[in-house]
C-alpha cells in the first residue's frame, strides 16, 4: 500500500525541519488544530519559558523564489484564522530539494505588509505571501526567540488599535459604564506613555538623542499621566540638559523641581533625595558663574582704579559663602542617599558633585593659583573613584561610562595625558561591550575633543607674562586664548551663543587671509563684542574691511562674509586689485604700525558710537 505523495513529503519537511529545531526547545505535533500542525515552546538554560510559537509548516518540491523572496500561496480563510490567534504564528515553508527552511511571522506580516499592498486580501480565496529570502530559519534562530517572547505583546497592541471602544470592552457586564471607560482609558494612556519610555532608552542605545529626548517630553509633558511614569521622564530627561549653558541649567532646575515635588507627593522617597540634588547642582553651577562674573569685574575695576571694588569684595565673599553652603547640603542629602541604600541614585550624585567641583576649579583657576582650589580636584577624583567601583560592582555599565568621561575631564585639567587617554580607552571598551551607539559617539567625540585641545591651564600664572605679544607665534597666541576661553567655562565646540563667538573671534584674530586679497584693505575692530573681557579676544565683536583707494566700506561678525559681500559690491568693479605676495605676513607689530587713513577714523568713530 503506497502513501499519498503529500503524505511523505509532508513526513520530509517535518523531519528537516526538526532537526534544525535547537535541542533544547520543545516541538510537538498539534492534533485537531484548523490549519496549524505545530507547536515550539522556548526553554532557557532548562528552564520551561511558557513562550511558545505556533508552525504552519508546509513544504514544496520546488520553491518559487527570486532573489529578494519566497513566494506561497494561502487560504484566506486559514490566514483570517490564525490572525484570530493571540500567539505568533510562523509560516514554515520547506524546500526538500535544498532542505531549506523560511519561516514568516504571519501576524506582523499581514499588519505591516498584506493589509497595504492588499487590502482586499479577505475577499479572496488565496493570499500569496512573500516571505523574504533572509528569513532562513537556521539563520533565525535568536529572531524565532524574539518573536516568541514579544509577539503576543505585539499581538496585543495591534488588536487593540483596531478594536472599537465596544468591542474591546464586551466581556464587561456594562460596557457603556462611565467609570469602565474611564478605567479603560487610563490603562491605555498607562501603556502608551510605557511604550513612550522604552523608545526613549532604545533611541538613546542608537545614538538618535533627539528622537529620545521627543519621546521623553512626551510623557513629561502629559500631567494627566500615571505620576510614577512621568517621574521616569524626568529621571530620563536631566541627562539632556547640560548645567553649565545658562539657559539648560535652568531648565535642568525646572526639571527637578518638579520631579521632587511630585516625588514628595506620592511619597517616593528615592526620587524625592535624587531631584533634590539635581536641584541643588543646578543652582550651584548659576551660583559659579555668578562669582565668575565678579572676579572679572573684580578685576576690571581694580585696573581701572574704581572705588567699587569694596563693594564688589563684598559680594564675593557673600557669594562664595553661599556656595559652601549649598555643598554642604548637596553632601547632606548625598549621606542621605547612602544611608538608605539608594545605590543608583547615591552613584549619579556621586558624579554629580564631582562636577560641580570640577566646574567650580575650571572657573576659578584663571583667576587664583592653583593651590588654593587644588582640594577642588582631589574631592571630585575621590567621588568619582567610589561611583566608578560602585557602578562596576553593580554592573551598571551605562552610568559606568559617564563616569569614566569625567574621569577623562579631571585628569585634563591636571593634564595628565597618559592617565586621561586611559580612562577614555576604557570608556570606548565599555561602550562597545554594551553596544550603546550613543555612548560609542560619546566616547570618540571626547576623545578628539580632548586631543585637540591641548594643555590645560593651571593658574594666572600660566600666562607667560615675560614675553611680548610680538615674540609669540600665531599658535601660542591662539593656545593662550583657548585656555582662556575654557577657563572661563566656554567650549568652542559647542553651539550656544557664546562658543560660536569664541569660535568667530578666534578665526578673525589673524586677518592674513583677508588682507592678502589686496594691499589697498584695511582690518579693523569696531566693537569687542560680550567676552572680549575675559580672553583678551576682541575680534568677538564686528569688524570693518575698508579700502582707502576707492573710500568704501563694509562692517560684519564674519571677516570672510564681509569680504565675500565685499568683492561682489566693489572688487567686481574694481580695475585696481593689488593682490599682497603669497609670502607676505601679517603680524600685530604690522597692524599697530600702519597708519590708518583720516576717512576710516571717521567711520569707526562714527559706527562706534552707534554700537
Amino acid at each position: 500500500m503506497h502513501r499519498p505523495k503529500e503524505h511523505i513529503m509532508e513526513t520530509q519537511s517535518d523531519k528537516i525541519f526538526a532537526n534544525q529545531v535547537p535541542d533544547e526547545w520543545i516541538y510537538r505535533k498539534i492534533d485537531m488544530d484548523y490549519g496549524l500542525d505545530r507547536e515550539i515552546e522556548i526553554v532557557v538554560n532548562g528552564k520551561l519559558t511558557g513562550k511558545t510559537l505556533l508552525v504552519q509548516l508546509k513544504s514544496s518540491a520546488s520553491v518559487d523564489s527570486s532573489e529578494e523572496y519566497v513566494a506561497f500561496a494561502l487560504e484566506t480563510d486559514k490566514l483570517q484564522y490564525y490572525m484570530e490567534r493571540d500567539v505568533p504564528v510562523l509560516l514554515v515553508v520547506v524546500d526538500l530539494k535544498d532542505e531549506k527552511c523560511y519561516a514568516l511571522f504571519i501576524q506582523e506580516y499581514v499588519y505591516e505588509k498584506l493589509d497595504i499592498i492588499r487590502p482586499s486580501w479577505r475577499q479572496q480565496k488565496t493570499a500569496v505571501l512573500e516571505i523574504p529570502a533572509g528569513n532562513i530559519w537556521a539563520h533565525s534562530i535568536d529572531k524565532a526567540k524574539a518573536i516568541a517572547f514579544g509577539g503576543p505583546f505585539y499581538i496585543a497592541i495591534k488588536k487593540l488599535s483596531c478594536f472599537d471602544t465596544e468591542t474591546t470592552l464586551r466581556w464587561k457586564t456594562n460596557p457603556n459604564s462611565v467609570q469602565v471607560l474611564e478605567e479603560f482609558g487610563k490603562s491605555l494612556d498607562r501603556k502608551a506613555s510605557q511604550i513612550h519610555l522604552d523608545l526613549a532608552l532604545r533611541y538613546s542605545v542608537e545614538g538618535e538623542n533627539e528622537q529620545s529626548l521627543a519621546k521623553l517630553l512626551s510623557v513629561y509633558k502629559k500631567p494627566e499621566a500615571d505620576p510614577k511614569i512621568r517621574l521616569k521622564a524626568i529621571e530620563g530627561l536631566v541627562w539632556y540638559y547640560n548645567p553649565t549653558i545658562r539657559e539648560q541649567n535652568h531648565e535642568l532646575f525646572e526639571l527637578a523641581k518638579k520631579g521632587s515635588d511630585l516625588a514628595d507627593t506620592i511619597g517616593d522617597k528615592i526620587h524625592s533625595f535624587y531631584f533634590r540634588g539635581i536641584l541643588m547642582q543646578a543652582v550651584f553651577f548659576k551660583v559659579v558663574n555668578d562669582l565668575t562674573n565678579q572676579r572679572l569685574l573684580q578685576k576690571i575695576s581694580r585696573e581701572s582704579k574704581s572705588e567699587f571694588e569694596f563693594l564688589i569684595n563684598a559680594s564675593i565673599q557673600e557669594t562664595s559663602q553661599k556656595l559652601a553652603l549649598i555643598g554642604q547640603d548637596f553632601v547632606s542629602n548625598l549621606l542621605s542617599v547612602e544611608r538608605e541604600r539608594y545605590y543608583g541614585a547615591f552613584a549619579d550624585l556621586l558624579r554629580r558633585h564631582a562636577l560641580m567641583m570640577l566646574y567650580m576649579y575650571q572657573s576659578l583657576v584663571v583667576w587664583v593659583e592653583r593651590k588654593q582650589i587644588d582640594d577642588l580636584l582631589k574631592s571630585a577624583e575621590n567621588d568619582l573613584k567610589l561611583a566608578s567601583k560602585l557602578c562596576e560592582y553593580m554592573k551598571w555599565d551605562d552610568l559606568g561610562c559617564m563616569v569614566l568621561g569625567d574621569m577623562a575631564m579631571l585628569y585634563h585639567f591636571r593634564n595628565d595625558i597618559d592617565n586621561r587617554r586611559s580612562v577614555l580607552k576604557q570608556f570606548q571598551g565599555s561602550a562597545k561591550r554594551t553596544g550603546h551607539i550613543g555612548l560609542i559617539k560619546q566616547a570618540e567625540e571626547k576623545w578628539e575633543s580632548y586631543e585637540a585641545r591641548g594643555r590645560f591651564m593651571t593658574g594666572p600664572d600660566d600666562i607667560t607674562q615675560s614675553r611680548d605679544i610680538d615674540s609669540l607665534t600665531n599658535e601660542e597666541i591662539d593656545q593662550l586664548h583657548q585656555r582662556l576661553l575654557e577657563a572661563g567655562g566656554i567650549d568652542i565646540n559647542e553651539d550656544d551663543e557664546l562658543s560660536r563667538l569664541a569660535r568667530q573671534g578666534l578665526k578673525d584674530r589673524n586677518p592674513e587671509r583677508v588682507l592678502k586679497h589686496c594691499k589697498n584693505l584695511h582690518v579693523e575692530v569696531v566693537n569687542y563684542g560680550r567676552i572680549w573681557d575675559m580672553v583678551g579676544l576682541p575680534t568677538t565683536g564686528r569688524k570693518l574691511l575698508y579700502c582707502e583707494l576707492k573710500d568704501c566700506f563694509l562692517a560684519g561678525w564674519s571677516l570672510d562674509e564681509t569680504l565675500r559681500e565685499f568683492k561682489e559690491t566693489y572688487c567686481n568693479k574694481c580695475d585696481s586689485c593689488s593682490p599682497r605676495p603669497t609670502d607676505w605676513r601679517w603680524t600685530y607689530r604690522w597692524q599697530r604700525e600702519r597708519e590708518q587713513p583720516q576717512k576710516m577714523k571717521l567711520i569707526l568713530k562714527k559706527l562706534r558710537e552707534f554700537g
